[in-house]
């Protein structure tokens, strides 16, 4: 049966080739290896992109045939710690000797090999040692070992005196080994091996995702003067593997599909539950240790314990830095575009010439040249009265531009350096990349108060939109001696707009509004007004009197409807105040027929209380002719409400038509 080893490292013959990398922006790529299988080959994935691999890897296709998949089994820190006898999460000299101890060792002296069994390790020492001169040596951080010979002698000795130790049991130097290789800091770039057993040889093709550098782009703008502009975009890769690549097709996804990390590779252990017998039973016979009179003399106490070991699972992150925007020379070579590559979630980059890159370099890959429409801007971002070079730039592709750096090249030179967020097809963005010298200006805005712009009756009810109008006022100073556009921007809320004939855009990463005004040189004052709305709803009868007449005189609906409004609403109010004066004359009422009942109470059975019940009666009479001049009033009101309501009917058919 042939065997396929991955991950282990192997001559450049043994590697089963990149043929393809896909690089996402979410901090990984999708891999593909395509070649003749022979007696043996490897794909070289260190250990930390072990669970990936075991996650994703796929068959793309061939005709071997495969079996199982197998691998040494990664182990934790602390499994690779406890397996070896190591007492720490370390490896130093003294922590050898000790997870040594019960093992066949035979030590090198200058009297021969030392062979038996390591019974105990002690120290560390300090040693001395007599010289031909007066001095004596000093020996810091020896050993004292003691060994049991196959004869039964038992041998001490101190490591001053061993030349070498080994392991004679293979099983002990493989722990120990093993244990090195994971308690190393450089664990996680090391090589593992995972095979493939196959029944036949032939063609295999392999597919696999890995950690991976995010790619980067960078882009160049050329002269962005004359309304268009050549834009050079260059992808930024990096082979951050130890292997080299050789003809191996690039795609970079403009996308971020979701990717975690999740460990597999390692074994884990379910925690199970500890039955004990009904009667405690040690592990060990109570007279190996102590003695009965020294068990009486003390207190004993024994308990059992168990160890789960965790797992935990850790996400990275990608990000992007970014730079400036560029411009190109007109005379610069072409580049060879990306092919484009539509999948259903993302927009894919393919470089169009196979790519050659030594281990651990990067590349610069050509991406995109193409015209783009370009303005050229004077911008004055809101609340600044500071003026920056920039350009108004629409992405005029036919594919998605990922985020990136750009230098803007104009006049043989540098005009300036700034990033572009990500432009779908037909966006458009600013960009600012210099400080513009030659123009200036001061601004000031005010807001003026709210003011009724619109009524509207429908559903018994009026709503009145509200309108504020802020005057900006900008003091325009060119010196430049020729004609700029200047680009003010505005930071409007959601409902707030410019008003006029003016011509403005809003920035979709922003989300400013740019005035764009024509400018020639010299100075000149420049008054811009926004407006932002707002509705509010009534109903008719809440409306006071003095507002329907504002609403008449503003036009905002038939003037003669309004101020018949008005007028109703003015006998409600002498209604209104009729009844308020009801409620106070029936709350003095009613306090006085509360003091002639309680005299009542205390003169009952007494010849003075007839003047009394008579005055109380009378009291009586007038509360409940206060009642019922209340209700009237009341039903009065309501028949008033409804004429206003009726009154403005022919306001809703009016927008009924209009609409």
């Amino acid at each position: 049966m042939l065997v396929l080893s991955l991950f282990l490292p192997a001559s450049a013959a043994d590697v089963l080739p990149v043929r393809r990398i896909r690089f996402y922006e979410t901090g990984v790529a999708w891999y593909e290896r395509d070649g003749i299988v022979k007696d043996a080959t490897s794909l070289p994935v260190p250990t930390s992109h072990l669970d990936d691999a075991l996650k994703t890897l796929v068959v793309l296709g061939g005709d071997v045939e495969l079996g199982a998949i197998s691998f040494p089994s990664a182990l934790g820190d602390d499994a690779a710690r406890i397996k070896a006898g190591l007492p720490e999460n370390r490896m130093g000299f003294a922590d050898a000797l000790t997870a040594l101890m019960g093992a066949s060792v035979t030590l090198k002296t200058a009297d021969g090999d030392l062979k038996g069994v390591l019974v105990d390790v002690s120290g560390p020492l300090e040693l001395t040692r007599p010289t031909q001169t007066a001095a004596i040596d000093v020996l810091a951080n020896e050993y004292a070992l003691t060994v049991l010979a196959a004869d039964g002698v038992i041998h001490r000795t101190t490591t001053d005196r061993v030349e070498a130790i080994r392991s004679d049991e293979p099983e002990v130097t493989d722990r120990l080994a093993t244990a090195a290789r994971t308690l190393a800091r450089t664990r996680a770039q090391r090589p593992n091996a995972l095979d493939v057993q196959l029944e036949k040889g032939g063609r295999l093709g392999l597919g696999y995702l890995a950690e991976s550098a995010v790619w980067r782009v960078s882009y160049r703008v050329i002269d962005p003067e004359d309304g268009s502009a050549d834009l050079q975009a260059w992808a930024l890769i990096h082979n951050d593997t130890d292997e080299a690549w050789r003809d191996v097709s690039v795609e970079l996804a403009n996308g971020e599909p979701d990717s975690f990390l999740y460990p597999l590779a390692a074994p884990r252990y379910a925690e199970r539950e500890l039955v004990a017998p009904p009667v405690d039973l040690a592990t060990v016979s109570q007279l190996t240790t102590a003695t009965p009179d020294e068990m009486w003399n003390a207190a004993s106490s024994g308990s059992y314990g168990m160890g789960m070991s965790g797992t935990g699972m850790g996400g990275g992150g990608s990000s992007y830095g970014y730079g400036g925007v560029g411009s190109v020379s007109a005379t610069a070579a072409q580049l060879k575009t990306a092919e484009p590559v539509e999948t259903p979630t993302q927009f894919v980059y393919r470089v169009t010439t196979p790519v050659d890159l030594p281990a651990h370099h990067s590349a610069l890959v050509p991406l995109v040249q193409e015209g783009v429409p370009v303005e050229a801007a004077v911008v004055f971002e809101p609340g600044s009265s500071a003026a920056r070079s920039g350009m108004w730039m629409k992405n005029g592709t036919d594919r998605t531009l990922p985020a990136g750096v750009v230098t803007v090249l104009q006049s043989g030179g540098l005009a300036g350096e700034a990033r572009l967020e990500r432009l779908k097809p037909d966006e458009t963005q600013m960009v600012t990349f210099g400080n513009e010298l030659d123009v200036d200006l001061d601004r000031t805005s005010a807001r003026n108060p709210a003011r009724p712009d619109e009524l509207v009756f429908a559903k018994d009810r009026v709503t009145v939109r509200e309108v504020v109008p802020t005057v900006h006022t900008f003091a325009v100073r060119n010196r430049s001696g020729r004609s700029r556009d200047l680009w003010l921007g505005l930071a409007l809320s959601p409902s707030e707009e410019v008003q006029g004939e003016l011509r403005t855009e809003i920035d979709p990463h922003s989300g400013w509004t740019w005035v764009v005004l024509p400018f020639d040189a010299g100075s000149t004052d420049q008054v811009v007004t926004s407006q932002t709305t707002s509705r509010r709803s009534f109903a008719p009868a809440e409306v006071a009197a003095a507002t329907w007449r504002d609403w008449a005189e503003r036009e905002l609906a038939d003037a003669g409807v309004l101020r018949n409004a008005a007028k109703i609403r003015e006998a409600i109010d002498g209604i209104d105040a009729e009844i308020a004066g009801i409620a106070a004359e029936r709350t003095r009422a009613r306090t006085e027929l509360d003091g002639l009942r309680a005299s009542l109470t205390a003169a009952e059975g007494s010849d003075g209380t007839q003047p009394l019940t008579r005055r109380a009666a009378t009291v009586e009479s007038e509360v409940r002719k206060l009642d019922e001049r209340e209700a009237t009033l009341r039903e009065t009101r309501d028949r008033k409400a409804a004429e206003i309501t009726a009154l403005l009917k022919p306001l809703a058919d009016a927008t009924a038509d209009a609409g």
